[in-house]
């Protein structure tokens, strides 16, 4: 992608190191231990305004762009699962799904995923695949992880 994006003349203007993942996951039983109770998850379309202008100010300060019109109207598209994390009144990450075509085996995009540490990204990955596990069993599914933890 990356090679696609100076091609066309668009160059990084991003200090992070953005990691890509592709994982398939047939049943994990770890998959509870994601979940940490101290760290408070609130879904996008359950945010208040003084929340969705904390969670527009964070994002800005991550990518270092603003991005607040298409963010939100992105975000709040029916296919997609966005939670947000929060430390008090401070969003301390935010991540997002969605499923994709898939045949037998259900292709999901995880992305973005930010976070301020490994924590935060794990109760957010929780709380975006929470809905695909169902009796201790998860869906076999094909992830594509976009994500960054400062």
């Amino acid at each position: 992608l990356a090679n696609k994006c100076h091609r066309f003349g668009l160059v990084t203007t991003f200090s992070q190191q953005w990691k890509f993942a592709t994982y398939e996951i047939s049943n994990p039983s770890a998959f509870p231990t994601l979940q940490n109770e101290k760290i408070t998850i609130i879904r996008f379309s359950n945010l208040s305004e003084v929340e969705l202008i904390a969670l527009l100010k964070y994002d800005s300060n991550v990518t270092h762009l603003k991005r607040n019109v298409w963010l939100k109207e992105w975000l709040k598209q029916k296919n997609y699962n966005t939670y947000v994390a929060f430390q008090q009144d401070e969003v301390i990450g935010y991540g997002c799904s969605r499923e994709t075509a898939g045949g037998y085996v259900l292709p999901i995009l995880v992305g973005p995923l930010y976070a301020d540490n490994f924590e935060v990204a794990s109760a957010l990955l929780y709380a975006i695949l929470e809905k695909y596990y169902v009796n201790c069993f998860i869906y076999s599914l094909n992830f594509l992880i976009c994500f960054s933890i400062f």
